[in-house]
């Protein structure tokens, strides 16, 4: 169970999510998304940070950091977009500190966006992210109960 000092964490970092991913985009997205939050959208944006940021450049760094707090975002709202049950949690263990999403597949599974792209800049592969939205996909049902809209979803959290 989080501590409530990490959850209060979380949610100051999830309250501006609309704002971020939706009006964000033009300055720290790929210029190129059409179909947004679904797989094929994931190798959009992995091409896009593997050609803004070099190999062996600092991603967390204060060059970059705002492109991967922004793609972090996008690719864990993808995955509770498209996944039953997904959601932010703070994260535990090796993940402690970072905003996590659960993954309801009875393995007590955490996805850390952040992680995942420090892995995707360091492989450059171009698919670590479809890779891992396939991992879970192989577990975990596609969403049938619907969401509120991504500017509703966390704006109460920063009350």
């Amino acid at each position: 169970m989080a501590t409530a000092e990490a959850q209060r964490e979380v949610d100051t970092w999830l309250a501006p999510m609309w704002w971020e991913l939706e009006n964000e985009i033009w300055e720290k997205g790929p210029e190129d998304f059409e179909d947004l939050y679904n797989r094929d959208s994931l190798d959009v944006l992995e091409e896009f940070l593997l050609r803004r940021i070099p190999a062996g450049a600092a991603p967390n760094g204060p060059d970059y950091i705002d492109h991967m707090d922004w793609a972090a975002r996008y690719f864990g709202e993808t995955l509770v977009e498209n996944f039953e049950g997904c959601s932010w949690e703070p994260g535990k263990g090796r993940y402690s500190g970072l905003p996590v999403i659960a993954v309801p597949d009875g393995t007590g599974l955490q996805e850390s966006p952040l992680s995942r792209l420090n892995i995707a800049l360091e492989r450059r592969t171009g698919h670590e992210l479809t890779r891992a939205y396939d991992a879970i996909a192989a577990t975990v049902p596609a969403r049938t109960t619907e969401l509120p809209p991504l500017e509703e979803r966390y704006v109460h959290l920063g009350d």
